[in-house]
């Protein structure tokens, strides 16, 4: 698809999110900091357990971010190189607000992916559409289908800090999802300082166990772009050009690899 086509068909999608009116296992998470992110010049890469991708901040101290939108093409997931068993292995793609040091609230939503080995060897993929409000559990986008190469558009809006919709337009398909949302409660409204655009090493809990990392798949890449997200006051618009790049690390070793250039980002699968 050319891409002027594709910025057409976001411009349609934006425009018209708001006229459309399932529980998933999946949880996210806060960002798991790794150091300590007051010591970094604003665009230097910072570390986290969970998230790998790009943070933007609002360069005003009294405004905040009330949306948030990124393009990327679903990931073709396989099971890692030294990976024993048949799995399952998952991983998520989301955009979101808020998240990253500001406190209990999230409010976001993407895609999830899960690869395992049949018992005749051969690789079975799936994939999820979910919002969610963190503290509150994710729920599922119903009859929204996704396949490996499918282009996707997720953008999250508010009107003000307790309320705002989520939706994913699926450029293959034609689909379009969405789903308003208000704040699990008083004390997790946004506080807007901060837009995320994500590869995420989510939490699951089995069978009543208590919540722990899922094992993530290998998804190769996830290519990102016309990332942007907007600010009360302003008319400049946020981007992954003037984002904080985000590597995933744990057990000391880097899980991705993140490059930016523009609006437009890619995130490798280092592990």
């Amino acid at each position: 698809m050319k891409l002027i086509a594709m910025k057409l068909s976001l411009v349609i999608f934006a425009a018209t999110v708001f006229a459309h009116g399932n529980s998933t296992s999946r949880d996210s998470c806060l960002a798991k900091i790794l150091d300590d992110d007051t010591i970094h010049a604003p665009t230097a890469t910072r570390k986290s357990t969970n998230w790998g991708g790009a943070v933007a901040q609002v360069a005003a101290p009294h405004t905040s971010y009330y949306a948030v939108v990124g393009s990327f093409i679903a990931p073709d997931p396989k099971p890692p190189s030294k990976a024993a068993g048949h799995g399952p292995w998952k991983g998520s793609a989301w955009v979101g607000i808020d998240g990253w040091g500001d406190g209990p609230g999230l409010f976001q939503a993407g895609i999830t992916w899960q690869v395992e080995k049949a018992k005749n060897g051969s690789l079975v993929t799936s994939f999820g559409a979910w919002h969610e409000w963190v503290p509150a559990n994710s729920a599922g986008f119903e009859n929204f289908k996704i396949l490996a190469g499918d282009i996707l558009t997720v953008l999250c809006q508010t009107s003000n800090s307790s309320y705002g919709v989520c939706a994913i337009h699926n450029h293959n398909t034609g689909i379009v999802v969405s789903q308003p949302m208000t704040a699990p409660s008083a004390k997790t409204t946004l506080v807007g300082k901060h837009a995320e655009w994500i590869v995420e090493d989510f939490m699951e809990g089995v069978n009543g166990n208590p919540m722990k990392p899922v094992p993530l798949a290998d998804f190769g890449k996830v290519e990102w772009f016309d990332c942007e997200a907007a600010a009360v006051g302003t008319k400049n618009r946020s981007s992954t050009e003037d984002a904080f790049v985000v590597d995933m690390n744990f057990n000391e070793t880097d899980w991705t690899s993140v490059t930016t250039s523009g609006k437009n980002m890619t995130i490798k699968y280092a592990g």
